[in-house]
C-alpha cells in the first residue's frame, strides 16, 4: 500500500509529511502502542479505522516514538484534526511536555495502574479464588440474573440476523508470537499487551 500517496491526498506539508512517512518506515516494534499510519479521525481516514481490514496502517511503536510520530502529522497537517490530537498529548495537566516526560508519565502511570489493581494483591485474588459462601461474591445476583420471564429486559427479544452471523463468523488464523521472557507463545495481540518489553518476567517492566 502506497501510504504516501493516501496521505498526500489531503492538504499537507510537503516537508514534514516526507519526514512521517520516513519515521514510520523506520519503525519495526513487535510491542508497544498500536498506532494508524493513517488518522482515523473524521477529517482523515476514518475508512482506514479498523486495523483487521486495514493491517498495513497499523505500526507498533514505544510511547516516545508515538509521541514524535503525532508531532509530525501536527506539522504535516496543520489543518486538521491533529492539531488537538497534538495538544492532548503534549499537556500533561497544565505541564507542557517533551516526547522523554510523555514517555515517562504513560510509564509510571502503568506501574500506578498495576499497583492499585486489587487482582495484583495474593490476599484479594485469594478471596476471590474462594468457593461457596466463602467468596464475597457468593450468592450476589448479576445484573439481570434473577429476573426471569417477563421480568427480564431481554425477554422475547430476537437476536437479528446479522448479529447471529457475526456471533457464527470463525476468527482468521492467528499469527502467533513467542515472548523471550516467559517463553509463552501467544497472539499478537496479547504478545503486544502483555509480553515482549511489557512481559512481568522482562527486566525492562520492573
Amino acid at each position: 500500500m502506497d501510504i504516501y500517496n493516501i496521505l498526500s491526498s489531503k492538504e499537507h506539508n510537503e516537508h514534514y509529511l516526507k519526514r512521517y512517512v520516513k519515521f514510520i518506515n523506520s519503525r519495526s516494534g513487535l510491542a508497544g502502542v498500536r498506532h494508524h499510519i493513517c488518522p482515523k479521525a473524521k477529517d482523515m481516514f476514518p475508512e482506514y479505522k479498523s486495523f483487521r481490514q486495514h493491517p498495513w496502517n497499523r505500526s507498533i511503536l514505544t510511547e516516545r516514538e508515538h509521541y514524535i510520530a503525532h508531532l509530525l502529522l501536527y506539522k504535516a497537517f496543520p489543518n486538521s484534526s491533529q492539531v488537538r490530537s497534538f495538544y492532548m498529548m503534549s499537556t500533561i495537566g497544565n505541564i507542557k511536555t517533551n516526547s522523554k516526560l510523555y514517555e515517562h508519565a504513560k510509564q509510571n502511570h502503568k506501574k500506578i495502574m498495576f499497583e492499585y489493581n486489587p487482582m495484583t494483591n495474593p490476599e484479594s485474588r485469594k478471596k476471590c479464588s474462594q468457593p461457596g459462601i466463602m467468596n464475597g461474591m457468593y450468592g450476589k445476583p448479576g445484573p439481570n440474573l434473577g429476573k426471569r420471564g417477563l421480568n427480564n429486559p431481554l425477554f422475547g427479544r430476537k437476536r437479528p440476523e446479522h448479529s447471529k452471523k457475526l456471533i457464527g463468523r470463525k476468527n482468521p488464523i492467528k499469527h502467533m508470537i513467542k515472548c523471550d521472557h516467559c517463553n509463552k507463545i501467544v497472539d499478537e495481540r496479547n504478545y503486544g499487551r502483555w509480553h515482549g518489553e511489557r512481559c512481568k518476567l522482562s527486566l525492562n517492566s520492573q
